[in-house]
C-alpha cells in the first residue's frame, strides 16, 4: 500500500516536468546544482568577519553533514529502493548511476548543513533559507525522475535524527571545535601579519 502510494505521488510530481518548458530547467538546477551553493556558503561564512559563532555553526553543519551521510550509507546497504528509472517508471531528466535511491544523499546532505547552521541564532535565518533549499532541491530530484517522495521524507528523518545527535554533543562538539578555531586563527593570524 506504502509503496503503491509512494509510487502514485513520485508519477504526479514527476509529471510536471511537462507543465513549462522552464520547469525542466529549474529542475535541473535545484536538482544537481544548488548542493555547490551550499558549498560555497559554508566557506564564504568561514571567511566572514571571521566570527567564532558563525564559525562554530559552519564546523557543526559539516558534523551534521558528514554523520547525515554516514547514515544514508548505513541505511542504503540494509535497505535497498532501486531508483525510478530502475523501475523504468516516470521520464528521467539528468543521467544517474543506478544506486540505492533510498534515502537521497543530495538531499539529507543539503538538508543536514543547514540545520547545523541552524545551532546558532547568528546563522539561524541563513540556516532557515537553505532549507528550504534544500526541500526545493529534494521535491527538483522527483520532478528529475531521481527520486520517490519517500526518499525525500526519509532525508528529513535522518536530518532530525542527526541534530538529535549533534545537540546532544553540543557542549562536547563545542569545546573542540574552539580548539579547531583556535588553531585557525592563530595561523590567519600569522599569515594576515605577513601581509601587513
Amino acid at each position: 500500500m506504502l509503496d503503491e502510494l509512494n509510487k502514485n505521488l513520485f508519477l504526479a510530481i514527476n509529471k510536471l516536468q511537462f507543465s513549462h518548458s522552464a520547469v525542466k530547467t529549474i529542475a535541473v538546477f535545484f536538482a544537481e546544482y544548488v548542493v555547490f551553493l551550499f558549498l560555497l556558503v559554508l566557506v564564504v561564512l568561514w571567511f566572514y568577519k571571521r566570527d567564532e559563532k558563525i564559525r562554530q555553526a559552519v564546523l557543526i553543519a559539516g558534523y551534521c553533514a558528514v554523520l547525515g551521510i554516514i547514515l544514508n550509507f548505513v541505511i542504503s546497504r540494509i535497505y535497498y529502493q532501486p531508483r525510478p528509472f530502475v523501475l523504468k517508471l516516470g521520464h528521467l531528466l539528468v543521467e544517474h548511476k543506478a544506486d540505492a535511491s533510498f534515502p537521497s544523499d543530495h538531499t539529507t546532505f543539503m538538508l543536514c548543513i543547514a540545520a547545523g547552521l541552524m545551532f546558532y541564532s547568528r546563522a539561524f535565518l541563513i540556516g532557515l533559507f537553505f532549507f528550504v533549499f534544500g526541500l526545493l532541491s529534494g521535491f527538483a530530484r522527483i520532478v528529475c525522475g531521481l527520486h520517490f517522495p519517500f526518499d525525500i521524507i526519509g532525508s528529513v528523518i535522518i536530518t532530525f535524527i542527526v541534530v538529535f545527535c549533534i545537540y546532544f554533543f553540543k557542549s562536547w562538539i563545542t569545546k573542540i571545535n574552539e580548539m579547531i578555531i583556535g588553531i585557525w586563527q592563530n595561523i590567519e593570524n600569522k599569515i594576515l601579519k605577513i601581509f601587513k
